[in-house]
């Protein structure tokens, strides 16, 4: 995007986050950054494989729901680890 600053672009934000951003663009323009406080919990499992002596690697799934005004967004998160033990 040419002539355009840095960030995000509008579209690929979800509704949650774009619908209360163009109103604050709106009013003060497109420069600046913008962010929210909206409470979250975050839930979580994993599981700890031991691939030998020292070597292990962790599975985790979590799920973060942001909420706001009745609405909630969830973000999921599926990660793998891999640690050492000394």
């Amino acid at each position: 995007m040419q002539g355009q600053p840095p960030g995000w672009d509008l579209g690929e934000l979800p509704p949650f986050y774009s619908d209360r951003v163009e109103g604050v663009i709106a009013a003060e323009g497109r420069n600046g950054s913008r962010s929210f406080n909206d409470p979250a919990v975050s839930a979580g499992i994993g599981v700890r494989i031991r691939l030998g002596r020292s070597w292990s690697a962790r599975q985790d799934a979590r799920a973060q729901l942001l909420m706001r005004s009745g609405e909630v967004y969830p973000v999921w998160v599926f990660t793998i680890h891999l640690g050492r033990g000394f």
